[in-house]
């Protein structure tokens, strides 16, 4: 039994993701969107992708803002942050 739920919430995961990347682009509809925000209420996976996929949606708008040739570098310390927050969350 507990196979079977876990088939349907991957496939319904699998329907989230793809709900939440059209959503960037195209309205949703009623049901769609309810269906996406049911399934984010009880997804902590799904939720962690919708926060993962906004910020990496607002730093590819404001790389898109950059004078054109102008290269882009993370600061080393910032760098050093992030990676001893993954590994600490691993």
């Amino acid at each position: 039994m507990f196979l079977k739920f876990r088939v349907k919430l991957r496939t319904n995961c699998r329907r989230t993701t793809y709900l939440l990347e059209k959503g960037n682009t195209t309205s949703l509809s009623l049901k769609d969107g309810f269906d996406m925000y049911f399934h984010l209420a009880i997804c902590p996976f799904c939720s962690l992708y919708r926060k993962q996929s906004k910020m990496i949606q607002q730093a590819v708008w404001h790389m898109s803002k950059l004078p054109v040739g102008m290269v882009y570098r993370m600061d080393e310390q910032v760098k050093h942050e992030m990676n001893e927050e993954i590994q600490k969350r691993l």
